[in-house]
Order: C-alpha cells, then structure tokens, then sequence
C-alpha cells in the first residue's frame, strides 16, 4: 500500500507567495493555478502521508486511507488552507491516485481523529466569503486552536466536499457538502445539494482526499467499486447504491457541460 503521496516537491513555493499570486476571485482562473501547484508539489510535507483508518461496519472490516487534513498550498513553515469546489477538487484527486469521502466517511474519520471544533468566520456573509483574501485568516484560527497540529489527523474544522447519492440524483450540477462539526460532535452542515453549484466554494470548505485503494476484510477494492457494489456501498454510502461516483463521470452521464459557482 502506498504511503506517501508521489509528487514533486517545491520547497520554496510559500503560502504567501503562493496567495500572492492567486486571483482573488472564485473562478476558472484561480482554479486551474490550484492545480497548477499541486502538480508541482507545493503543498507541506505534513500533509502527503496517507494514514490509515480501520472500522467495522456490517460485519465487515475496512481499511481506508486518507490525508491527516484538508487540502493545504505552502511548506511545513508556511501553509494555508484551500477551499476548492468539487470539480477542481477531483482534478486534485486524479493527481494523488485518490477520492472524495462520501458524508459517512466524513463521519467515520472524525472519530478516529483529533477532533477540531468549527471556527466560524463572522460577518460579512456575503461574496467575499469566497475571495482568496480570507483564506490565511480562517487558516491561522483554525491553527491557533489549542488542540490543533499540522501533521495530526484532524477532521471538524472544516465542511468536507463530498460525492453522495444525493450528488448523483442532482447530476453532478450541485455541491454536495458536510461537516464543520460543533464541540459536542454534531456537524453544523448536514448534505446539502441545494445551495451551491458544483463548483463553489468558501472560507470554510475544504476538501479532503482518501487513496482510491481500499481494504475490505482485506481484499483490496477500488473506491469506486464499493459505492456501485450491490451490497458493499453501505459501507461507505449508507443512502444508496451509486451508479457514479465522481462528479465528472455522473456530469458526463448526464450531459451536463454548465459550472455553476
């Protein structure tokens, strides 16, 4: 099993250089220079190690492998939390070999995790709940907190992108989202697939990844091919069987060419 993310590295590639030249605005532009610095590997170190999560479920074993956090720009020194809507975020994934959780597994690894207590922002509530510029400050609340550690397992301080049975039934057009949970382990967002398009994303989105190969009672699977199993998907997809399970195959199913922000 793969352990460490396989990319190049860029050690000199900072978060404030990198935010420096980010556009400012959710869009296209800002999308693909994402992608265009994961896929020269600037992102921190303590974010590329794959860490195993072990549960049981049905009475079957599982092994999924995800990263310890949200996806981050910068170096060990100098970081910063990236919100990406869901189809940039699987962009992402096609590079690191990985996939979005489902809202279960969101659950299933807050559990085995340091468990982060959401940090809302505040107002202004609008527009500029998406702007680049309010990234590093939402970053340093959720760092500053007194049980947060780079390189931890974390989950709870951000709402997680995810693919959902709910996403498929709305044809990969709108987001699927949840999580951002409250100190008494309650998620402030439940799924919701009404609010955003596909492609949105704010100061308290985050997208986590977990490696498209899984174990269940130690035979290794595809992702995948456990959410369109007939029996295996409640493992990971408790609402239903899905027939696609990223958001570019169910877009491409359905025709759908549209980005919506």
């Amino acid at each position: 099993m793969q352990h460490h993310l396989e990319l190049p590295k860029n050690p000199g590639a900072t978060a404030t250089q990198i935010l420096e030249s980010l556009p400012d605005r959710l869009g296209a532009e800002r999308s693909a220079a994402i992608i265009d610095h994961v896929k020269r590997g600037c992102i921190p170190d303590f974010l590329c190690h794959w860490r195993e999560i072990q549960f049981t479920e049905l009475g079957h074993n599982v092994s999924i492998f995800c990263l310890p956090d949200f996806l981050c720009l910068g170096t060990d020194q100098d970081w910063v939390f990236t919100p990406v809507g869901a189809i940039t975020a699987e962009a992402v994934a096609t590079l690191l070999n990985a996939h979005l959780p489902t809202p279960h597994l969101v659950d299933v690894i807050y559990q085995h995790s340091v468990k982060q207590v959401a940090k809302p922002w505040g107002p202004p509530y609008d527009q500029s709940m998406t702007y680049t510029s309010r990234w590093s400050v939402q970053t340093k609340k959720i760092a500053n907190s007194s049980t947060f550690y780079a390189g931890s397992t974390n989950e709870g301080h951000l709402k997680n992108v995810c693919v959902s049975k709910r996403m498929e039934d709305k044809k990969g057009e709108w987001l699927s989202f949840y999580g951002w949970f409250k100190g008494n382990g309650k998620p402030i967002q439940g799924n919701n697939v009404d609010a955003h398009g596909a492609e949105y994303a704010d100061y308290a989105h985050g997208a986590r990844f977990i490696f498209n190969e899984v174990l269940i009672d130690g035979q290794k699977m595809q992702f995948d091919d456990v959410l369109k199993h007939e029996t295996l998907y409640k493992l990971f997809e408790p609402t239903g069987c899905m027939k696609y399970g990223t958001y570019h195959a169910c877009r491409a199913a359905f025709g759908v060419t549209l980005v919506k922000y």
